[in-house]
Order: C-alpha cells, then sequence, then structure tokens
C-alpha cells in the first residue's frame, strides 16, 4: 500500500489544499485591509466585491458537481450552468484592474502592482478550478462533446463579458434586468464588425491570453 494512500497522508493533503485554497483569498484582503487602515481611505475596497463576484462561478460549479439532484433534473442544473456562464467573466475581469495602477503619495506604487496582482491572480486561480469543474460535469452529460471545443467556447464568451464589462460597463445581471439593452448589444457586434472591431480584438486577445495560461493554471490551481 502506497504511503501516499494512507488516512494521515489524506488528511494532510486535504488540509494543504484547504490552506492553499484560504491563502488565494487571505492574501489579497489583508493587503487591502492593511492598505486601508495605512491611508485611512477606503480605496481599492471594490476590489473585494469583484473577488466575491469571481467566488459566485466557483461556488455554482462546486454545487453543480456535487449535488446529484441537481444533475438529475435538466430544468434545475440548466438555468445554475446559465447562472454561471454569466459570472465567469468577474474571474479574470480583475486582471483589467491593472489600469487603476498609478502612483499615490500615501503608499508605494510595487505595492499597489502586488495589490492588484493578487487579486487578479485569485480571480484566474479560481476561474480555472470552476472551468475544470464545469468540463467535467458537461462531458459528463455529453460526453461526445470534444473538450477542448468546450472550453475554448467558454473562454472565447468569457472574454468578451470581460470587455462588456470593463468597457460597456455592463453587469452580469444586466441580461434579467435589461435584456434589450444586451441583446441590441450583442447585435450590434454581428451586425457592425467593423465598428466594433476593438471588442472583437480585445474579445481574441483575452481568450488567447486565458488559452495559454490554462497549462500553468492546471498546475497551480489547489
Amino acid at each position: 500500500m502506497s504511503l501516499s494512500r494512507l488516512p494521515i497522508y489524506e488528511t494532510a493533503g486535504r488540509q494543504l489544499a484547504f490552506l492553499k485554497r484560504a491563502a488565494i483569498f487571505i492574501f489579497p484582503v489583508g493587503l487591502l485591509l492593511f492598505r486601508m487602515a495605512y491611508t485611512g481611505q477606503p480605496n481599492n475596497r471594490d476590489m473585494a466585491w469583484n473577488l466575491l463576484l469571481a467566488f459566485i462561478p466557483l461556488l455554482l460549479s462546486t454545487w453543480l458537481l456535487r449535488s446529484k439532484v441537481l444533475q438529475r433534473y435538466v430544468w434545475l442544473w440548466v438555468p445554475l450552468a446559465g447562472c454561471w456562464l454569466l459570472f465567469l467573466p468577474n474571474a479574470p475581469y480583475m486582471l483589467t484592474d491593472l489600469y487603476h495602477l498609478y502612483d499615490h503619495d500615501d503608499v508605494p506604487r510595487w505595492f499597489d502592482l502586488i495589490l492588484l496582482l493578487s487579486f487578479a491572480w485569485a480571480g484566474l486561480v479560481w476561474g480555472n478550478i470552476s472551468l475544470q469543474q464545469m468540463e467535467k460535469f458537461w462531458m459528463e452529460k455529453f460526453p461526445r462533446t470534444r473538450r477542448g471545443v468546450f472550453g475554448i467556447s467558454i473562454l472565447f464568451l468569457t472574454g468578451l463579458g470581460v470587455y462588456m464589462g470593463r468597457y460597456w460597463r455592463w453587469n452580469s445581471w444586466y441580461l434579467v434586468t435589461q435584456p434589450l439593452r444586451v441583446g441590441k448589444g450583442i447585435a450590434d457586434l454581428f451586425l457592425h464588425p467593423y465598428a466594433t472591431r476593438e471588442a472583437w480584438a480585445f474579445t481574441f486577445c483575452m481568450a488567447g491570453l486565458l488559452w495559454v495560461m490554462q497549462p500553468l493554471l492546471r498546475n497551480v490551481a489547489p
């Protein structure tokens, strides 16, 4: 019997995985709280909200993958899968928070760089774990689907969602609260591809970045 299969080693492995997942959250939040306490200003507090939004797709994918009840009924898992797709762009969205990196008199620029990168990294790791879970869920439902096709399609839609969030300032729930506005915006993308070429360029570049980062994220994701 392999030592790695002994109960004590399995328990230690689970504890280590939990600590790694907790550190991904604790480190950026700790930096943010320190910055707010040091400066006395609530700057960058929106990043905590963005991190919470980035956690939602991971929560949904974990729920879908582990709940036998949800998997049994199409009318349950399809809406949840749709919600997952709507919230998934929030995970890599925090990469674009690097736009807000500029000099401050109260804190060094390098501190804000580490702060922004730590939040972005947390979002990327959580998003990747969630994507892997949904790939597994999807392949169980539709085993004839090629895994690569599913992943690339999701990354493309994610890149488009990040653009809509950053430049159009859309939220994940706009599809429900402002469906006509969302429908018109998406229609314009396809009806006027040249006029919206920046959106397409950003979408492909972001999807490409997320794709080339997949091997790294799959190795480091706890």
